[in-house]
């Protein structure tokens, strides 16, 4: 069975909005393949944003996986013994989070974080933790969460569990908190005002750079994504 999993912030929601011929094309996605919301952004904040059709939900990458409406029970023992470090490097950077659950989300602008901050906070994170950034209408993020976690990570177990092989997984994604996804999946989207990071790697592994960018760009991933989700292994 095939699956499409996809990030949200600059690929199906620009500035809050998300335009009606990417709706209409996600729910053809779903006529032939389930489609997984795959996102840097806590439950709470996915609920606040315009509602976006999708079979399951992944939130604060890939920490949390949701089956339906409820937390995946199994998934979230595996994420549950790294939870302490979690809190305790948070008590030590005493910076201003976001609000995730099983993750430190760390606004650079509203911290008025330097690189040179950035890289102390690389030096300092625990083995346990691993960090990346990714950006939103809001700003620039730096996200911390459990080794174990992450989209990549996610995708595979969700795939497992709807038992598609991983070849049988398509992911769009634009940010570089979407490279391990972009490259665990057997078919990577993206489009050209993706980070050019991502660019080179889903050219590298033979996916799709939808040429055009902002809501545009958001119908030209998924009509590919239909394409190849519409096809035959």
């Amino acid at each position: 069975m095939k699956t499409v999993f996809s990030d949200i912030d600059k690929v199906l929601m620009f500035d809050l909005h998300v335009a009606p011929e990417t709706l209409a094309l996600i729910q053809q996605v779903r006529s032939v393949a389930p489609f997984i919301l795959v996102t840097a952004r806590s439950a709470n904040s996915v609920s606040a944003i315009p509602p976006i059709p999708h079979d399951h939900l992944i939130v604060e990458n890939g920490c949390v996986v949701y089956d339906g409406d409820e937390i995946d029970a199994a998934w979230a023992e595996r994420i549950r013994p790294y939870l302490p470090a979690v809190e305790a490097y948070k008590r030590k950077l005493g910076l201003i989070f976001r609000p995730k659950t099983s993750m430190i989300s760390v606004g650079v602008t509203e911290n008025e974080l330097t690189s040179a901050d950035t890289e102390r906070i690389t030096q300092e994170l625990p083995p346990e933790l691993v960090l990346r950034t990714s950006s939103n209408e809001r700003g620039t993020f730096l996200e911390m969460y459990p080794r174990i976690a992450g989209k990549a990570a996610a995708l595979r177990y969700l795939a497992g569990k709807l038992g598609a092989p991983i070849e049988d997984t398509c992911a769009l994604g634009d940010d570089l908190v979407d490279i391990e996804m972009l490259e665990a999946c057997g078919y990577p989207i993206t489009h050209q005002e993706a980070r050019e990071a991502v660019i080179a790697l889903v050219r590298e592994r033979g996916g799709y750079v939808a040429p055009a960018g902002g809501h545009a760009a958001s119908a030209d991933m998924l009509r590919e994504a239909l394409r190849w989700a519409s096809t035959s292994t």
